[in-house]
């Protein structure tokens, strides 16, 4: 039976109704979906997470897609861990249940202290020994996996705000293409340990030191010499954080969703970014939100005969590789926050 699920942004509901928007939203669109996916956005929604015991403000970054001041209906509404909430309770009253969507995009304290920004070793280590936003699979600074802390703050978060469950999309699982990185000592430490190989002397040397150009040989020994057998690691890693959060979360009676296909296929999506699909399903994970919305918003064949493969094969090629994983297609109507409408203009070129 197939299944309606919108994807929005908070400043599609209003916070100052009784039931905090749910019936005017509702009533608004005309029919009731099966579920929404509220893009809670930021992160730092689950690392700052502090209970329900008493009522705080959530971010500006929560409250609207990248924080944009308003959308064409409303201005960005201060929200609150109540509010949010009672908003929940609305929604599952009318039938309808409400996943949490988070991204791991890095904004460089525009609008608040960052977690990122105290915890600067779970960004990911670029060729050229910058840093780019999340990487979730890297440990803490007391030795710690991130993801072991994430776990811990979602499921806390799930069950208080009696969300349906956790949607992780953008720049989080996974994070960002292999050829950017993680090229730091921790990860190939942890590649080190889970293949037993010993590298030779001058990778072993840039052990302990992030500077661009330890990271540059790091980079030149991982996607040279040994890419089959980083892309296998990775495969493995990503395999690990999913069982580990489907097994936690799935624990508490919750779902969990990802982005997750960010690419023509299977196969480019675990050699761009490592992830196999197929055994995240086989580690619990519940459902994959097809990105098949750039079909909306192309709306010039520029690319010729690959314009049909990149984006009409989608889902062909992910059902043949996750058999009866569930799959949700993303058909875009449009976003505030990215500037497009498929329903009034061609985007920009």
């Amino acid at each position: 039976m197939k299944k309606t699920t919108i994807w929005m942004q908070m400043l599609g509901f209003e916070k100052n109704d009784p039931d905090k928007g749910a019936a005017r939203y509702l009533d608004h669109i005309g029919f009731k979906p099966d579920s929404i996916c509220g893009l809670i956005f930021h992160s730092d929604f689950i690392h700052y997470y502090q209970g329900m015991d008493e009522e705080y403000p959530l971010l500006q970054a929560n409250c609207a897609y990248y924080g944009i001041p308003r959308n064409k209906e409303r201005a960005r509404q201060d929200w609150t861990n109540h509010d949010l909430r009672q908003l929940v309770a609305e929604l599952k009253q009318q039938g309808v249940g409400f996943y949490a969507g988070i991204m791991g995009v890095y904004l460089n304290d525009i609008f608040h202290r960052e977690w990122l920004s105290d915890n600067p070793e779970v960004r990911y280590m670029k060729r050229d020994g910058t840093q780019g936003s999340m990487m979730c699979l890297k440990r803490m600074k007391d030795g710690t996996y991130y993801e072991d802390f994430f776990i811990q703050k979602t499921v806390q978060a799930l069950v208080d705000y009696d969300f349906a469950g956790i949607h992780l999309s953008d720049a989080f699982a996974p994070t960002t293409f292999l050829y950017k990185g993680d090229y730091s000592t921790d990860m190939l430490e942890q590649f080190l340990a889970h293949t037993g190989i010993t590298p030779p002397s001058a990778v072993a040397a840039t052990i302990g030191d992030n500077s661009a150009a330890s990271c540059d040989i790091r980079w030149q020994y991982l996607m040279t010499d040994l890419r089959e057998d980083w892309i296998r690691f990775m495969g493995w890693r990503w395999e690990r954080f999913y069982k580990k959060l489907c097994d936690a979360v799935h624990a508490v009676g919750k779902e969990v969703w990802a982005l997750g296909m960010y690419c023509t296929d299977p196969f480019e999506t675990r050699y761009v970014y490592g992830l196999e699909l197929h055994k995240a399903f086989e580690a619990g994970l519940d459902c994959v939100t097809a990105n098949i919305l750039p079909t909306g918003v192309s709306m010039t064949v520029k690319d010729g005969p690959y314009f049909f493969h990149r984006y009409h094969m989608i889902e062909p090629f992910l059902r043949a590789q996750i058999k009866d994983g569930r799959i949700l297609n993303m058909l875009g109507v449009q976003d505030a926050s990215e500037e497009w409408s498929v329903l009034e203009h061609q985007p920009v070129k």
